[in-house]
């Protein structure tokens, strides 16, 4: 077996420097500190497709800044780029200090041209309180356009012990009906960094209709993992595995060069591609 493993590095490696793999990009996010909200955006994309992240602070937190490589290349909730290669940013957020017992927010968009007026707004309601050593948050958030009631979520979070429990709920008022919803749950040990979140949605299905999704994250530097499953109709099935390493140690050292590395696995395609 030992005498295998090498030769089979050597003919995966091979197979990716001929260009036998199909191009992909991954793109990945680490949440700093975990569970301190959430990215939506995150996955593969064919080279030259445009990636948009978005960044969502869980009750109590407010969203600081992307990294990538040490480098901040955005400030904004929305960060949009060409996918060219494999990237994994970092989302900076921040806990809001003196977050008073209650308290809220009102935003607006107004427009100038043709004519002055109110595109749209949001009205964010939240509260906090520390219960037995673990901190809770809660806030409610309706979204509004010019002439209708557009949204309203809710969204909660229970830090404590290393631990980050939270969950969402959307509602649709136009319908009115339900949208979507999450439960996640984060943890660090040692190094060693997690997140669990399971997505339901009443019309994320193929053909359209319930969904549940499942995505695992782990982070043990430089590896990365992520792996994903759905609920079909036998039961919870896999659906893709991105793996990723941010710095391969021996090219590294006997070079001095940076080298990075990812893999991707799917349920269709199996194999799906390998680079370094």
């Amino acid at each position: 077996m030992g005498g295998r493993f090498p030769a089979l590095v050597v003919a995966v490696l091979a197979l990716v420097a001929l260009g036998w793999a199909e191009e992909q990009v991954s793109i990945s996010v680490q949440l700093d500190p975990p569970g301190a909200g959430f990215v939506s955006g995150e996955g593969l994309y064919p080279p030259g497709a445009t990636v948009v992240l978005e960044a969502e602070p869980a009750p109590g937190f407010r969203f600081v800044a992307w990294e990538d490589e040490g480098v901040v290349v955005g400030t904004s909730l929305l960060f949009q780029f060409i996918a060219e290669s494999d990237r994994l940013l970092i989302a900076h957020f921040e806990e809001v200090p003196g977050l008073p017992e209650l308290g809220g927010s009102w935003e607006a968009q107004f427009s100038l041209l043709p004519a002055p007026g109110l595109e749209s707004s949001q009205l964010e309601l939240r509260t906090r309180r520390e219960l037995f050593g673990m901190k809770g948050a809660l806030s409610a958030v309706a979204g509004f356009s010019a002439s209708a009631w557009r949204s309203l979520s809710f969204k909660a979070t229970l830090t404590g012990g290393g631990l980050s429990l939270s969950g969402g709920l959307t509602l649709d008022p136009v319908s009115p009906g339900y949208e979507s919803s999450y439960l996640g749950l984060t943890g660090s040990w040692a190094g060693l960094r997690w997140s669990l979140r399971v997505n339901h949605s009443a019309f994320g299905g193929v053909p359209p209709g319930p969904h549940l999704l499942y995505t695992l994250n782990v982070y043990l530097s430089p590896f990365s993992f992520t792996v994903r499953g759905e609920e079909g109709t036998d039961g919870l099935q896999f659906k893709d595995l991105l793996a990723r390493i941010t710095e391969v140690p021996l090219i590294s050292q006997c070079l001095g060069i940076r080298a990075r590395g990812s893999l991707s696995l799917t349920k269709e395609d199996g194999f799906s591609y390998a680079d370094l």
